[in-house]
């Protein structure tokens, strides 16, 4: 490779696919130099998502054509990881509301924080042990539903999702509720049913907008008295 010319190694660039690229770029020097010119990267953008560019232009603010194309291209990956049907990368990226058919996800991508508008995700029925904590950077959620999956731990940055309305993470393999959850002030709706739980954090108690709680199949033996009238233990 050393032995191509600057134009050479340009159209050796425009015909590789991202990660191949990538590594292109990270070979040595003059690949490096060959990788920061624009015009590899609107090409690609041209070639690639033509369809798509006019929106995204005017919508998502990148600093170059190359970000532009990693932005594009990983939205379009996300797009085929949670089979979803929709062949407009723009449409993908603008849903509010994700729905994600049983038994066909193993793990949720971490670059589900992607999906900015997302209001509403729900994913019952998988194979979902962890959630990353990128996908808490979807700090508009309203709803979600993670039922029936194999989740462990509900990460601390939970806390983050303060528009959140409806949870439910019943029948999972979760064994203690973060202290952030007390930060989610918009909560109505928390369904922790047939898990693992054998207490709660006092701080749950800062849910003044809590009417359901859904805490049977358990293993909790009090609950506060502010929830007693309407908790199913």
């Amino acid at each position: 490779m050393e032995k191509l010319n600057k134009d050479e190694l340009f159209l050796l660039a425009i015909e590789m696919d991202l990660p191949t690229l990538l590594n292109f770029c990270s070979l040595n020097k003059k690949t490096r130099l060959i990788c920061k010119q624009e015009s590899i990267w609107k090409y690609r953008l041209n070639e690639d998502f033509s369809n798509d560019l006019p929106y995204f232009i005017k919508s998502v603010w990148l600093n170059s054509s190359k970000d532009l194309y990693i932005f594009l291209y990983s939205l379009k990956k996300l797009n085929n990881i949670l089979g979803n049907e929709l062949n407009d990368i723009y449409e993908f990226y603008n849903k509010k509301l994700l729905f994600i058919e049983p038994k066909t996800l193993a793990e949720i991508p971490e670059n589900i924080s992607l999906l900015v508008n997302l209001r509403s995700i729900a994913a019952p029925d998988n194979y979902i042990e962890t959630i990353p904590k990128e996908f808490f950077l979807l700090t508009n959620l309203i709803r979600i539903d993670f039922s029936y999956n194999k989740i462990s731990e509900i990460p601390k940055e939970i806390g983050n999702l303060t528009k959140l309305e409806t949870l439910n993470l019943s029948h999972n393999k979760i064994k203690e509720i973060p202290k952030e959850i007390g930060l989610l002030i918009n909560l109505q709706s928390l369904e922790l049913d047939s898990n693992f739980i054998n207490k709660l954090p006092k701080e749950i108690t800062n849910l003044n907008n809590l009417r359901q709680l859904f805490l049977f199949n358990n293993q909790i033996s009090e609950i506060p008295e502010k929830f007693k009238s309407f908790a199913l233990i």
